[in-house]
């Protein structure tokens, strides 16, 4: 008889694999995230999920170079819309929470918690049914495209 161990190991191992084989990038999500971080700003990534997964998905889809801080909810224990981790990694950018923009599509989780947390928020529509519950208080994108533009003052 095989370890049961053994086995469920063999079984995550090739749901990891197969997972991040199959991430798709966001069109134009690198082409953004690459002309803010020319133009000198700091990117933090905030994510919900294991650690393994999210780690693949974000070394698979080419983010990882981009960003100056990544924060994966299952390694610090605390998960969106928790302001606790909005403000981790603020610290990491030591950037205060008024002069940060959190891009996000689900509105509670993303939209609604960065606002919470004392950041503005922009909300990539489309992605997730409902809107944030904070109306007037965050700029809306369809395409992550547009968000270079949404943020130009």
């Amino acid at each position: 008889m095989k370890n049961p161990h053994t086995t469920v190991e063999t079984l995550l191992e090739t749901w990891f694999e197969t997972f991040s084989r199959h991430t798709v990038v966001m069109d134009g999500a690198l082409d953004a995230l690459r002309e803010l971080q020319a133009r000198g700003v700091k990117l933090g990534l905030i994510t919900n999920g294991s650690s393994r997964s999210q780690q693949a998905k974000i070394d698979r889809s080419g983010f990882r170079p981009l960003f100056d801080a990544i924060i994966v909810s299952d390694e610090v224990s605390i998960k969106k819309p928790d302001p606790a981790i909005f403000h981790l990694a603020l610290a990491k950018l030591g950037v205060q929470p008024h002069h940060a923009v959190y891009v996000g599509d689900h509105p509670v989780n993303d939209v609604d918690a960065a606002i919470r947390a004392g950041l503005q928020a922009v909300w990539l529509r489309g992605k997730t049914a409902g809107e944030p519950s904070n109306a007037g208080q965050y700029r809306s994108i369809d395409r992550l495209n547009e968000l270079v533009d949404a943020l130009s003052p």
